[in-house]
């Protein structure tokens, strides 16, 4: 049901004040007042949709009141009362914008008719002023479209040029880490021992760079023709080594991390080096914030989604990843995978790039990536991908 509308109205005349509450109180809310300073004060209290304003009034008269209105509130329509002798000046009064005017004694269809007009017109000024403020609001959110659009033309290219340099040197080290690797194991044939964890750790490390090298070969591709290397992989493999690179950072926090795996998962094709950067730059945020003795949870499973609107449903993967820590701040959810933005200290070197490019991986391979979280209670990332078992 709609609200009444609000119409104050201000005369030091007992009679008049009167009449005008009787005529309106049944339709509309009315707010009667004594004086421009009793008026002022009640319409700085309320919600008021117009005001009824006699002209000639003791201390401050009915044009300064008009005004104090016009300044403050300059869509509320005002509709003046005159008596005799004083029509000049509600003439002035409407310069000054006042809706209109109407003269003492007033007939009582004359001032409804008068009223139903002035809220029409409040009703339409509301709603220009509604539409303004959206088209301010969408024409910011297009103009900071356009900057990260630049921006994020400018790191492409600057991307694809330093890509290009560091493909060489990271030639050179995988090279010299795989002859390390098979000296290791020379050694380790001839009797040389070492700690259980060494030659695993070193083969970490060339697996890792490897891994960067088809990154870097993958970004370029990429950059060139959206045409990316898709291949069959079972994502709880990619979870187990996405893991493994952070057991070095997790030990150093004191931070445990979990894996309940669903064994039956099928494969699905994809690109694992860049799903794998997924779920790393995922499991790196919640690192971030976690604190010591807390703890990552990963799951994959498998999931029924609704397909369309007519509630057909499709068998969808999901990994999902669970903290307990600090949780993330309504405001910082809304923005948390635009480019640029970051709970973190970017001076750290936290670019704020880490889930804007997690986003597109996920999408460009026809799956979403939603983040609930609650301050204080843990924050909840769940990434869904088609079970595409074919190229």
């Amino acid at each position: 049901m709609k609200q009444k509308d609000t119409i104050l109205v201000i005369d030091d005349e007992l009679g008049p004040r009167m009449s005008i509450e009787m005529i309106f109180q049944k339709t509309h809310r009315v707010l009667p007042a004594r004086g421009g300073e009793e008026g002022l004060k009640l319409l700085i209290e309320n919600e008021v949709d117009m005001v009824i304003l006699d002209i000639r009034m003791p201390n401050i008269n009915g044009v300064e009141v008009l005004e104090k209105i016009k300044r403050t509130n300059p869509l509320i329509p005002v509709i003046m009362l005159t008596g005799y002798g004083t029509l000049a000046t509600a003439q002035k009064a409407v310069r000054l914008g006042a809706f209109d005017y109407i003269s003492k004694p007033f007939d009582v269809h004359a001032l409804k008719n008068v009223v139903d007009s002035a809220l029409d017109k409040k009703r339409l000024d509301d709603r220009a002023q509604k539409n303004i403020e959206e088209l301010s609001s969408l024409n910011n959110k297009f103009k900071k479209e356009l900057e990260n659009s630049a921006r994020l033309a400018e790191l492409g290219k600057i991307s694809a040029s330093y890509l290009h340099e560091i493909k060489n040197p990271l030639t050179a080290i995988i090279g010299y880490i795989q002859l390390l690797l098979m000296q290791v194991q020379a050694w380790r044939k001839n009797g040389h021992l070492f700690g259980e964890d060494f030659e695993n750790y070193l083969s970490i490390v060339a697996r890792e760079i490897t891994r960067c090298c088809r990154l870097s070969n993958n970004f370029l591709s990429f950059s060139s023709s959206n045409n990316l290397e898709m291949v069959t992989v079972n994502l709880n493999d990619l979870i187990r080594e996405s893991m493994e690179v952070l057991v070095p950072p997790a030990k150093v926090k004191d931070i445990t991390i979990h894996q309940r795996l669903d064994s039956t998962l099928p494969d699905q094709v994809s690109n694992p080096d860049l799903i794998k950067q997924v779920f790393l730059n995922i499991a790196l945020n919640a690192l971030d914030a976690l604190s010591e003795g807390d703890s990552l949870t990963v799951i994959s499973r498998t999931a029924n989604r609704a397909k369309d609107e007519d509630n057909q449903t499709e068998e969808r993967l999901e990994v999902i990843f669970e903290d307990n820590g600090p949780g993330i701040s309504g405001q910082d959810l809304e923005h948390i995978f635009e480019s640029y933005f970051s709970t973190k200290d970017t001076k750290n070197g936290n670019s704020g790039l880490g889930l804007a490019i997690s986003k597109q991986i996920v999408e460009n391979h026809g799956g979403e990536i939603e983040v609930a979280s609650e301050l204080g209670k843990g924050t909840t990332v769940t990434i869904s991908l088609p079970n595409r078992q074919t190229k």
